[in-house]
């Protein structure tokens, strides 16, 4: 029986498509000691908002259900609070979920938000923004950029808008210094800074990723010629990237310096365009049941 009393569920109704009612008898089935409240998500709420409803509430646990965007959302909020995040996925993607072991089944998953136990998950400053899996500039923050902004959110929608700006994106020039050492300067097409393994879409873009060793790794994807972009995704599905096309570098302080402004996001979240990227690893930033 878990010693955590008071649960909180933040449900998004639209995430991943899914009709999300049939969660509530799957969760009133375990013998909680407080009934959970469930509150659904049917308008954006703040960070900031939901981080105040947690602290006058003092709930034990707060848990996401949905995709990535909620799990952030949630996370974000979770800051200074000491309340352990729980993650019931049913995103179109659940990247987080995926590099956390977590079951994708929504019986085991609701299991494991009530015997889990709390584990720190790290968190990296991106911007001043926290993420805690996955921030880049680049090509994919560009397709999230158009994809955020259409009316379809699933992964044919993603790949759609990343084929329409495959052939049309050009490489931009980079340096980037960690830990006060200058690592590259040259053609990028894409940067990441990680703390977990994979896009959503099941694309490895870190495999070496663990989310609470306290480091991050930046992943360059380098200039490539076209022709070659087959074999660069046959790479990110299966994890295993060529040197000739993608290097990796690891750290705690990260400065990233492009020619020319680019977009960039982080966990999904569209963040605008600049010509530089501060980051900062700060381990265990908040804590997941695992």
């Amino acid at each position: 029986m878990t010693s955590r009393q008071k649960y909180l569920f933040l449900i998004n109704p639209v995430a991943g498509g899914r009709d999300k009612h049939g969660l509530i008898d799957l969760i009133e089935e375990l013998p909680w000691a407080v009934r959970p409240h469930i509150l659904w998500l049917e308008q954006e709420m703040h960070a900031q908002e939901l981080h105040n409803l947690i602290c006058t509430d003092k709930y034990d646990a707060v848990v996401a259900a949905g995709g990535d965007g909620t799990v952030h959302l949630v996370a974000r909020a979770l800051i200074g609070t000491g309340v352990p995040l729980g993650i019931l996925p049913m995103g179109s993607g659940n990247g987080l979920a995926k590099d956390l072991g977590l079951p994708l089944a929504e019986a085991d998953a609701i299991q494991t938000l009530f015997f889990g136990t709390p584990k720190p998950l790290d968190g990296i400053w991106v911007n001043q923004k926290p993420c805690f899996h996955l921030s880049d500039m680049g090509l994919n923050a560009r397709v999230i950029r158009d994809y955020a902004s259409g009316s379809y959110r699933t992964l044919k929608a993603y790949a759609w808008h990343l084929l329409r700006f495959y052939f049309s994106a050009g490489p931009n020039q980079l340096k980037l210094t960690i830990d006060g050492e200058q690592v590259y300067d040259g053609d990028a097409y894409l940067v990441a800074v990680c703390n977990g393994m994979r896009y959503g879409s099941d694309l490895f873009i870190n495999p070496r990723g663990k989310p609470d060793d306290g480091l991050a790794e930046v992943v360059v994807l380098k200039y490539f010629p076209k022709s070659a972009g087959p074999d660069i995704l046959l790479d990110l599905m299966t994890g295993n990237l060529d040197p000739d096309y993608f290097e990796c570098f690891t750290g705690k302080q990260i400065l990233l310096e492009l020619k020319h402004p680019w977009p960039w996001q982080v966990d999904g979240e569209y963040g605008g365009e600049s010509t530089t990227c501060e980051a900062q690893i700060q381990p265990g930033l908040i804590q997941v049941l695992c």
